[in-house]
């Protein structure tokens, strides 16, 4: 097993069950659709996380290819993986019945959800930056453009309590995720 393969076990496996726990949240909203108001902002949360799930997924995979296994690189790993698994269980309630609109319950909850999801990207960002042979000035790429884009976003929307701003963002977020898929050269 290579050292790539070690870290990525543990990482993926949290990072597998954070998709797993938003997938059985969805579920069960779903099964309570006829008894809560669902609202439009939790289901676009939901599809946002599964697609920036995926997205850092990916990321993941192709940016730590060189990262050499140590309690620090382990530690940072879990810190991350960890994050975004406590920001997906945060994104739905335990108990959708408890709440009359999960638009409500969206707003209570989503600066922990899309706070974590920006936190654990920018440690992403961090840590591959860290081990990339450009170093830090790799943060400072041209392709790392979408990464500010995304930043600005988020940030925007943690700062920013309007629907509109959400909406906005949310819109702004999955043109972003339709430019990855379609310069994607997997599907050339």
């Amino acid at each position: 097993m290579t050292d790539f393969e070690l870290f990525f076990s543990l990482f993926g496996l949290i990072l597998g069950l954070a998709i797993a726990s938003v997938a059985a949240g969805a579920s069960d909203v779903l099964r309570e659709r006829k008894r809560i108001k669902v609202g439009v902002l939790t289901p676009i949360l939901v599809a946002f996380l599964l697609c920036d799930l995926t997205s850092f997924w990916i990321s993941s995979w192709t940016s730590l290819r060189d990262v050499r296994v140590g309690f620090p690189s382990m530690l940072w790993a879990l810190a991350m993986a960890v994050t975004y698994f406590f920001s997906a269980t945060a994104a739905l309630p335990k108990r959708a019945e408890e709440w009359p609109s999960l638009d409500d319950y969206y707003f209570s909850h989503y600066r922990w959800v899309l706070g974590g999801v920006l936190l654990a990207n920018v440690g992403l960002m961090t840590l591959a930056a860290a081990i990339s042979d450009q170093g830090f000035a790799s943060l400072l790429a041209a392709s790392a453009w979408s990464s500010y884009v995304f930043c600005t976003v988020l940030t925007a929307m943690l700062m920013i309590r309007k629907r509109i701003v959400h909406y906005a963002g949310y819109a702004v977020l999955f043109a972003g995720y339709v430019m990855i898929i379609a310069s994607d050269p997997s599907l050339r």
